[in-house]
């Protein structure tokens, strides 16, 4: 679920910089602002969406040291 977010903002962002680029307004202030809040946030989500997917690839192992020690007694 939070990968299909990610990707939803990502492209929204990318869709806001097309939009942009589009109106040849590129120079004014306020398009330079809103591109670079785009660029920003589709960063941001791309970071995210990144990490994410590391995470669903290779879980994270269980350290060997924080075992709790075996309780039975040995004979």
């Amino acid at each position: 679920m939070l990968s299909a977010i990610c990707l939803v903002v990502v492209a929204l962002s990318a869709a806001g910089l097309a939009a942009i680029a589009l109106s040849h307004e590129i120079t004014g202030v306020d398009a330079l602002l809103l591109a670079l809040i785009c660029l920003s946030i589709g960063g941001l989500f791309s970071l995210f969406l990144a990490l994410a997917l590391k995470a669903v690839r290779k879980p994270v192992a269980e350290p060997s040291g924080s075992r709790p020690p075996d309780a039975s007694p040995r004979s």
